[in-house]
């Protein structure tokens, strides 16, 4: 079954592959860029003022999500980088095949790549820093996070907001 995906060439997306490639790439670049800059111009735990109500903190974060397990002696960053391989492979298969998704629109493709660019950001600094650097700091929630989350998050975000708008859609088309 397989091979016969692969002759008939329904097996890869090939169709956008160049706008959802690009989209990945520019977001883990511009994440990326955004936490040199930090590293490079704030000392560790430095905070400055940019809003009233946001602070760029630099912290390394050494955990996971919302800094749980945020300690070096742990030594968990191994676990982390495997978990977070893993997502990646899966949401790769899922934006460029038909393995994951047989029927899947191109804007929940566009979702997916912005949720596999921060998990991408993540990843590139837990193997080549050994943490994740964070530094968005919102003074009114006590976590601090980075760009990278910020994808993750809205890309969540919009496909919930997609599923309740063309499921409503959906039912009311069939209803009249």
């Amino acid at each position: 079954m397989l091979r016969e995906r692969v002759k008939k060439g329904s097996f890869f997306k090939t169709q956008n592959f160049l706008t959802l490639f690009t989209l990945i790439i520019g977001l883990v670049t511009i994440d990326q860029i955004s936490k040199y800059l930090i590293e490079a111009n704030l000392n560790l735990y430095e905070s400055v003022k940019i809003f009233v109500l946001l602070d760029f903190t630099f912290i390394k974060n050494f955990g996971g999500a919302f800094n749980l397990f945020n300690d070096a002696t742990l030594d968990i960053g191994i676990i982390f980088i495997f978990l977070v391989s893993l997502i990646c492979l899966y949401l790769l298969l899922a934006i460029f095949t038909n393995l994951v998704f047989k029927k899947i629109k191109f804007r929940e493709r566009i979702y997916w790549s912005v949720i596999l660019a921060g998990g991408l950001g993540n990843l590139l600094d837990r193997i080549y820093r050994g943490y994740v650097v964070d530094f968005i700091d919102i003074t009114f929630n006590p976590y601090v996070f980075n760009l990278a989350d910020c994808f993750v998050t809205l890309g969540i975000i919009f496909l919930i907001i997609d599923s309740f708008f063309y499921t409503n859609v959906r039912k009311d088309n069939k209803v009249s």
